[in-house]
Formats: C-alpha cells, sequence, structure tokens
C-alpha cells in the first residue's frame, strides 16, 4: 500500500518539476515481488497559453518483468501495456507547439552524448521488439505476444 502512494507521489512530484506543467495520476499499482507494475488515469495538462487544456492523458499503461532476470545481464521485460492514450498536438503560431514547449522544459545535460558502443548498464530484453508496428490514426497497434498498444487517438489543434 505505502509502495502504491510513492510511486503516485513520484510520478506527480518528478513529473510536474520535471516537465514544468501540472501531472497527476489517479492510481498507481505496485507488485514489487511479482515484477508488475500498473499506472492507471496519467494527465499531462498542456503549458499556459495553449487552447486545449491537456497535452496527454493515458487510461492505463502496465509493465510486467522477470523478476529474476534483474540479477542477470539482460532484463527480461514480459509485457509493456499502452491503453487508451490521447495526444494532443497544438501549433501556436508559425513556430511553436505545445510538444516542443513542453520538450523545451526538460532539464538539459551538461555532459556530452555517450557515442561509444560499449554500455555498462543491463541490456532489456522484450519478446516481439525486434518486430515495430506504426498504427495509423484511431487504429490500434498490437504486438503478437504479450506488448500490447490500444486505443491511440492523437488529436491536432491549430488556433484559428
Amino acid at each position: 500500500m505505502f509502495g502504491n502512494k510513492a510511486l503516485k507521489m513520484g510520478v506527480e512530484t518528478g513529473g510536474t518539476a520535471a516537465l514544468k506543467v501540472p501531472v497527476s495520476l489517479q492510481d498507481a499499482n505496485l507488485s514489487i515481488l511479482g515484477g508488475k507494475v500498473e499506472l492507471s488515469g496519467l494527465n499531462i495538462k498542456n503549458p499556459e497559453g495553449y487552447q486545449h487544456p491537456d497535452f496527454m492523458s493515458m487510461g492505463k499503461a502496465a509493465v510486467a518483468l522477470n523478476i529474476k532476470s534483474l540479477l542477470s545481464e539482460t532484463i527480461e521485460i514480459q509485457k509493456i501495456q499502452l491503453d487508451d492514450i490521447q495526444l494532443t498536438l497544438e501549433q501556436k503560431g508559425l513556430s511553436e507547439n505545445n510538444l516542443q514547449a513542453i520538450l523545451n522544459n526538460l532539464p538539459k545535460s551538461d555532459k556530452p552524448a555517450d557515442t561509444s558502443t560499449e554500455s555498462s548498464g543491463k541490456k532489456i530484453s522484450h519478446p516481439g521488439a525486434d518486430h515495430q508496428r506504426r498504427p495509423g490514426q484511431g487504429q490500434t497497434a498490437t504486438d503478437s505476444r504479450q506488448g500490447r498498444y490500444r486505443d491511440f487517438k492523437s488529436q491536432s489543434h491549430r488556433p484559428e
């Protein structure tokens, strides 16, 4: 129970601080020993000055991994599920949009990007990770195994 509240507060507080827009989460369910996390009702507001109140909302996100794989070189992700995503892209003038405004709020790194191929971190494995699927607007993309990406909706708004 405490882990769920801490996760919810961490997503809201960390998301709001990083993106500089309000981030809210309806519910979080963390099962450390089960290797599962589920987030419900994620909402990211638009920056000030945009007509639409929301930048993004997501009904549910779930990730499951093989808990034993945390002790190995490769972490095995068994499931990634993203449901009911609504993303609103809103243009303001000729050169500004809400996505870029939010990305500009993210912290910048002082270090240059590491271009070496060697990595000291763990590898991540997901069934079907080699398959790339691109849904058309309003369509559903589905990984043939456990990863599901459903009900993706994109809206684009231009002020009149």
